[in-house]
């Protein structure tokens, strides 16, 4: 089971200006056309800008999907914690099954039918759903490490480091203040804010969006 996703009202207007930064021009009812990698680092937004990208998307007649890279864990959330309390050589992106979430990107290009993972958080395992992409058009890929998957249109990245939502973080409340859990997102930090020179469009602290500008 999933945190719950507190949706904000300024995110729809995110979501609108990003449909208009992507130019989505999908043809009715034409599969497979698109694919959205949303990354940035734990409490920068992604979860929400992907679940009111996609809400926004369906208001506009486009059918579309959600990855989580949370269910693409090796490990499920519990056993994970503990592999990296034995090393913090285990924090990075090697903790993803990134191989897993790329064939599965495939699949939806291939407008395939396959099985994929859900992390139930509380059970401390993961279970299994059908992914049906025959109909989905645009697929929205998020997590941290996502913007890493070579098969992506489109790269989003949002700036929001670990230390600009320390207080997000803890209104979640699902972890207090632990040096141990910021050791791991200062790792994470130096891993994840590179991704930002290979987006296409970044979102800012404050939440707004703009195209990347590609140096020559």
């Amino acid at each position: 089971m999933k945190e719950e996703i507190h949706i904000k009202s300024d995110y729809y207007e995110l979501s609108k200006r990003l449909i208009e930064l992507l130019g989505i021009k999908l043809e009715k009812d034409k599969p497979g056309q698109l694919v959205i990698g949303i990354g940035g680092e734990s409490g920068s937004g992604k979860s929400v800008t992907a679940v009111c990208l996609s809400e926004y998307l369906k208001d506009l007649g486009i059918q579309n999907t959600v990855l989580h890279m949370d269910d693409y864990f090796h490990l499920p959330a519990a056993d994970n914690h503990q592999n990296r309390l034995k090393t913090l050589d285990n924090v990075g992106p090697h903790e993803v099954n990134l191989e897993l979430l790329a064939a599965h990107v495939d699949a939806f290009i291939g407008h395939e039918k396959t099985e994929g993972p859900v992390s139930d958080f509380h059970g401390n395992r993961f279970i299994s759903k059908t992914l049906d992409f025959s109909k989905t058009q645009v697929l929205l890929v998020e997590g941290t490490y996502t913007l890493e998957i070579k098969n992506l249109d489109k790269r989003v990245f949002l700036t929001r480091s670990y230390n600009d939502t320390l207080k997000d973080r803890m209104a979640r409340g699902r972890e207090g203040f632990d040096p141990f859990i910021e050791s791991v997102l200062e790792i994470e930090h130096q891993i994840i804010s590179q991704y930002e020179d290979i987006a296409d469009i970044v979102i800012d602290e404050n939440f707004r969006p703009f195209e990347k500008q590609r140096k020559l």
